[in-house]
Order: C-alpha cells, then structure tokens, then sequence
C-alpha cells in the first residue's frame, strides 16, 4: 500500500470516529433535555396534587362537615322528632 492510500484509510477512520463522537454528544444533549422537562413536569404534577389534596382536606374537614350538617341530623331535631323536646341536659 502507498503513503496515500493509507493517509485517505486514516482519514476516512478519523472523519468517521469524529461524526460518532459529534452523534454521541447531540444526543448526551437532547436525553439532558428531556431529563429537564419531564423533571419540570413532575414538579407540576405534585404541586397540583398537593393543592388537590388541600383541597379535599379542606372539604372533609369535621368543622366544616359540621357546620353543612342539616337541622334534622342535630342532636337537638332528633330529640324532637322522637317525642322528647326538652330533655334537661347535665
């Protein structure tokens, strides 16, 4: 084999690990990029979760349970409802 030969074989083997490592870097890049947005994603996710979860605490909370509690299930209406109005309570 001459000197050219051999020089165009070494070059044509350096072009081709040089677009390999260019290939490997974009795409390192693009899997780091995508890493980032769906981690954005997640962190939206669970806030929205979170303030869901307030949200539904909030809704079943006993206080506030109580307080939308209808005048027949109160202690009181059932007391009249059974025929025992005024009870004298300790």
């Amino acid at each position: 084999m001459n000197l050219v030969f051999r020089s165009v074989l070494l070059s044509a083997w350096l072009l081709c690990v040089g677009l390999l490592a260019v290939c490997l870097e974009v795409e390192r890049i693009r899997i780091g990029h995508r890493i980032q947005d769906l981690l954005g994603r997640r962190e939206v996710l669970i806030e929205r979760v979170r303030r869901l979860e307030i949200r539904y605490n909030r809704m079943v909370s006993p206080d506030l349970l109580d307080r939308e509690l209808p005048d027949s299930f109160l202690p009181e209406a059932r007391l009249a409802a059974a025929g025992r109005a005024e009870v004298p309570k300790p």
